[in-house]
């Protein structure tokens, strides 16, 4: 069993696996911790598999959720499950950090204004036990009597450290952090009703925390500007975008045997590793490192060069990529945002470099004339 494809949304997620022939497959999902944040625990799901509906019975084991058995045809087949939206993840307005300037009115709502400073914050508690890169939707009610900023962030454990001071909040640092929207409301006195999603988490946080933040656009010292700003219903849910696996229930006899020889290999560094790999038949190669979407594979065969794009979770952690085409081929993998690092580094090198031999060549020149 190969997996082509695995790709969250905020509509859900669909997979497209490969299957060798006709077997029988037991549906997981990992980082089954997440499904505490479910009404019903994940313990009924809806599925498409390949164009028919089925409810699935979800039974946990360990950090996995069992969906039980399914057939699949030989070639490619699809799976995909909705949009499912957590219970509301907030906790009590109470005790969280917030200017003086917020008050509490009930669990949902609370009233922001802004006086002099014409900045104002709601910070909650640390919502524990994010997985899979999660993905949020924000969802309120807002009323002002005048033009705002609206900042909505999830501060991630992963996020640089930072302090909750006026300057870090109202500088350059409110849209740096990746989990974030910003949007301005014009005066109003009807309820506008928002809702997004937030941008997916990476897959390394574990924990997160809200935060609202509010800004008059045209305040200064001279023409100091007072807002009220009503906000009401608000929720924060997780939608639900857990990758699937498939893992065989046939007998070891049903399956081919290896398709072909690896000869690693050479580490470069910790972010590039190269070697050799011989395919007799479409295969995957698995990267025992941790997940993350900027692992790349490089192929080259004779004086061709090519990225593959099948990349994708496997075993719940690792790096994986489908190679479709037999044959001979030398491999890499990079860490892409590293290979970046070094370019950036090696320009400005460059042109230190550079600007140092003009001064000398101006020096020169200098002495020369004199």
């Amino acid at each position: 069993m190969t997996l082509a494809g695995n790709e969250a949304s905020p509509g859900g997620l669909k997979a497209v696996f490969r299957s060798p022939e006709q077997l029988k497959y037991e549906i997981l999902m990992p980082d089954a911790k997440a499904s505490d944040f479910y009404s019903n625990k994940l313990s009924l799901l809806d599925f498409s598999i390949n164009g028919e509906k089925k409810s699935l019975t979800g039974k946990r084991t360990g950090n996995l959720l069992s969906f039980g058995e399914i057939d699949l045809n030989s070639g490619l087949n699809e799976i995909d499950y909705g949009l499912v939206f957590s219970e509301n993840l907030l906790s009590d307005f109470k005790k969280w950090n917030k200017t003086k300037d917020v008050k509490i009115i009930n669990q949902s709502d609370f009233q922001m204004s802004l006086g002099n400073t014409g900045f104002s914050y709601i910070d909650g508690d640390m919502i524990e036990g994010m997985y899979s890169g999660g993905i949020f939707n924000v969802s309120f009610d807002i009323s002002t009597n005048s033009d705002v900023v609206v900042f909505v962030q999830l501060v991630q454990d992963t996020d640089p450290d930072e302090k909750n001071d006026h300057n870090r909040l109202i500088g350059a640092g409110v849209r740096d952090i990746p989990s974030s929207r910003y949007f301005s409301v014009n005066t109003m006195s009807n309820w506008q009703r928002v809702s997004f999603a937030i941008p997916q988490l990476r897959p390394i946080t574990q924990k997160v925390r809200f935060r609202l933040i509010t800004i008059t656009p045209y305040q200064s010292e001279w023409i100091p500007i007072s807002s009220n700003i009503l906000v009401r219903n608000l929720t924060i849910n997780r939608i639900l975008n857990n990758p699937l696996i498939l893992r065989s229930t046939n007998n070891a006899s049903d399956f081919p045997g290896p398709v072909g020889e690896i000869f690693f290999d050479m580490e470069e560094d910790p972010f590039s590793f190269q070697g050799k790999i011989k395919l007799d038949k479409p295969a995957l190669l698995i990267f025992k490192e941790t997940y993350h979407t900027d692992w790349k594979l490089e192929l080259t065969e004779g004086n061709n060069t090519s990225f593959i794009s099948n990349h994708f979770l496997a075993n719940g952690f690792s790096n994986a990529w489908f190679i479709e085409k037999p044959g001979n081929y030398k491999f890499k993998i990079i860490f892409e945002p590293q290979n970046y690092v070094v370019k950036g580094v090696i320009i400005a090198v460059s042109s230190l470099v550079g600007i140092i031999l003009f001064a000398v060549y101006n020096v020169l020149k200098v002495n020369r004339n004199k």
